[in-house]
């Protein structure tokens, strides 16, 4: 009876190993795949070139299709469309006025 009790713990404690070692593994999977994620893009509309962008998590991309500045005042409608495809809220393009000196410093002014 002790040696029946004994086998159905080690099997017990068998099987909750293998469980949380798979769940596991699942984690550091999606962990894995958002941090080497590559979102990337590029707008040339009328002549007006965003240039080209990559990002490697969806938060600096999102940041990325609101800024005026670094897409270069172009492709607003076009960014927007990218922005509701894969970012959540509400599409605020930020607009800066950047000014260079000519010691190699920069100001941007909001």
């Amino acid at each position: 009876m002790i040696t029946t009790l004994n086998s159905k713990l080690k099997l017990e404690n068998y099987i909750l190993l293998v469980l949380l070692f798979f769940s596991g593994c699942d984690a550091v999977n999606k962990a894995a795949n958002s941090s080497t994620e590559n979102l990337t893009y590029s707008f040339d509309v009328n002549g007006c070139q965003t240039g080209s962008h990559s990002f490697s998590s969806t938060d600096a991309y999102c940041s990325g299709l609101q800024s005026s500045s670094l897409n270069n005042g172009c492709a607003q409608t076009e960014r927007m469309s990218l922005f509701a495809g894969k970012c959540s809220g509400t599409f605020t393009p930020s607009a800066f006025i950047e000014i260079n000196f000519a010691n190699g410093n920069k100001l941007q002014i909001q």
